[in-house]
């Protein structure tokens, strides 16, 4: 998708596609074109969300994720004795 945005053409047009993708991700020191690999960037920034949620166990993210996960496999909820179920 990003190899069509940058040199794609319009509709009609294919544009030319000068490298192939593997080639443009590299570093420009390295002799690439410095382009992001999207699929590395993504679980970088999943393990910084990860690493923050662990650091930080006082913001609001990490309480829903605690809450969220301290509930097990439910075995232990009594759904029926709750006051805020209806007859």
């Amino acid at each position: 998708m990003m190899n069509s945005f940058w040199w794609g053409g319009g509709t009609n047009n294919k544009g030319i596609r000068w490298l192939a993708w593997d080639h443009m991700t590299p570093p420009k020191a390295q002799g690439g074109m410095g382009f992001r690999d999207l699929h590395s960037f993504n679980l970088a920034m999943i393990a910084k969300q990860g690493w923050n949620i662990m650091t930080h166990p006082h913001t609001l993210l990490a309480k829903l994720y605690k809450a969220r996960w301290s509930v097990g496999n439910g075995a232990n909820i009594k759904v029926m004795s709750e006051p805020w179920l209806r007859g």
